[in-house]
């Protein structure tokens, strides 16, 4: 982990996912939906992600980068694939 030398604060790297990259996807603001992560600190996402894929691989703490309509970085807060394991949703925080 590499480390601010001034501040001596964790610097994020991130990472392409293998297999979870240019998929096609839709986002829409979802109004403030309250989330309750690991730690069980509540946030609000700003965004849904929907997708037409099990995403079982992702997981809270990563990112998701998007092109096109509404593009930009989310902090991902929730993964939730439907019973059938064929489509998802991440509930998301636009962090820029």
């Amino acid at each position: 982990m590499t480390r601010d030398p001034d501040s001596g604060e964790p610097i994020a790297s991130w990472a392409n996912l293998a297999g979870y990259i240019d998929l096609a996807c839709a986002v829409a603001p979802n109004g403030g939906q309250e989330v309750q992560t690991v730690d069980q600190t509540i946030v609000l996402s700003d965004y849904t992600i929907s997708l037409p894929e099990d995403m079982t691989a992702v997981e809270p703490a990563m990112q998701a980068v998007v092109t096109g309509p509404n593009a930009g970085t989310y902090g991902i807060l929730s993964v939730q694939t439907d019973s059938r394991g064929a489509t998802s949703r991440m509930l998301v925080r636009k962090v820029s």
